[in-house]
């Protein structure tokens, strides 16, 4: 480390004391808030979060165990390499980012960076296309849990797929992280012990090496994916309710009111100013921050967009859970911060062009989005019986359904071209 790095980092320790005692001093100068903030987070966390992605965490370590997703990865190899110009091995972390929401993407690449089976210019980019949200914590928690609308998971989806697609296409063909990246040419893939070409016989190798490989039984994985599943969740939980307490902490002291003033400034009044607290939750956590936006008035286009760009985003909660994954390496963090300002702006865009297209495509009700009588809001009510949750778990296999079916026609559409060039060529 040399003497400009030493004094970075003891300027960048010297702030995160600074902060932690301006905190610690807020909390006991306003003990009453802070328990009801902290109480807000919890009930947040146990009415939504909790019981919606519980589930789904565990089928996710289920399905790393059995190699489902290592098999998803190899068949991403073709769509790797066209669209963002990265080694096939990188549709793992993709894959992975997908199945089990962030930030396991960056733990992936992280993996892949060590491993060697990625170069660092290649690791910065994965590390900014590997940030995707689960479809699960999209139509569970954000569409039916907070808006009360599963309908509407699906054309948040798609909007948050597009511009992650556009973001990472963009990546591949600039000097994001480096030179302009050349199309890697097809290569086996270490980690996962397939070739790119690989078809359906191969996958299914992949799936049984990668079970072998992990070598749990059925009982024992399954045991382990619950401990696993509940872990996460809990520090989930711990790191909403700081978040929470740290965001009414900033209410208290006029952050709220001057973010207001800014949003209004920026925006010349056209959005709603009451969505400016969620839009200041969301830079810090992503799940307050999407059920304060959800929660700030009448549903509008507004909302959509801001809830995509808040997706996009991730919360700086998020962000330091990806740095502390990246370290040991020689991945980069800024390029990462990049990526996810990019990516908000993207998906903001695109949510206000194509909303309504979307509720249209998927059968959607455009009145979902109008404002209701009254000037209601969206229900709150939490998730309180299987039967009910039904139809969110129906939308988040749809989800999911559609991804695999548009990952393996793409898959088989880029094998088919090649084969029909190559023949040409002979």
């Amino acid at each position: 480390m040399n003497r400009n790095q030493a004094a970075g980092s003891r300027a960048q320790t010297g702030l995160l004391a600074l902060a932690a005692v301006t905190m610690v001093s807020l909390i006991v100068a306003y003990p009453g808030q802070a328990f009801d903030a902290s109480l807000s987070g919890l009930k947040v966390w146990w009415d939504f979060v909790f019981p919606a992605l519980l589930p789904f965490f565990i089928l996710s370590e289920l399905l790393l165990g059995f190699g489902v997703v290592h098999a998803l990865g190899a068949m991403m190899a073709p769509a790797m390499r066209l669209l963002f110009r990265l080694p096939g091995a990188g549709g793992w972390a993709v894959a992975m980012s997908f199945a089990a929401g962030f930030p396991s993407g960056a733990k992936a690449a992280a993996d892949l960076r060590r491993d060697g089976v990625v170069s660092r210019a290649e690791g910065d980019r994965l590390l900014a296309l590997s940030h995707l949200c689960s479809p699960i914590f999209l139509t569970s928690v954000v569409a039916a849990g907070f808006l009360g609308r599963p309908e509407l998971g699906l054309p948040l989806v798609a909007i948050h797929l597009l511009s992650a697609l556009v973001v990472g296409v963009l990546i591949g063909r600039t000097r994001f992280g480096g030179s302009i990246a050349p199309a890697p040419a097809p290569a086996p893939i270490p980690s996962l012990g397939v070739a790119p070409r690989s078809g359906p016989r191969t996958l299914a190798s992949v799936m049984a090496d990668a079970h072998r490989k992990d070598g749990r039984p059925l009982g024992r994985l399954l045991g382990d994916a619950v401990a696993s599943a509940v872990q996460s969740l809990l520090v989930l939980g711990g790191l909403m309710i700081v978040f929470s307490v740290l965001l009414q902490l900033l209410s208290l002291i006029g952050v709220g009111e001057a973010l207001e003033w800014l949003w209004r400034a920026l925006l010349q009044r056209e959005a709603p100013s009451v969505l400016a607290g969620g839009a200041l939750a969301a830079a810090f956590e992503v799940h307050l921050g999407a059920y304060a936006i959800a929660h700030g008035g009448p549903p509008s286009a507004w909302t959509a967009a801001l809830l995509s760009a808040v997706i996009g985003w991730g919360g700086l909660s998020v962000h330091a859970q990806v740095k502390s994954l990246i370290g040991g390496t020689d991945l980069r963090y800024a390029p990462f911060l990049l990526a996810r300002l990019a990516h908000a702006a993207v998906a903001f865009a695109l949510a206000f062009a194509l909303w309504n297209p979307l509720l249209r495509w998927f059968g959607v009700a455009t009145e979902a989005f109008a404002v209701r009588p009254g000037g209601a809001t969206p229900s709150a009510e939490p998730i309180v019986a299987f039967g009910g949750a039904l139809p969110y778990y129906a939308a988040s296999a749809q989800a999911l359904g559609v991804f695999l079916l548009a990952a393996l026609a793409l898959s088989a559409a880029i094998r088919l071209f090649r084969r029909i060039r190559s023949s040409a060529v002979r």
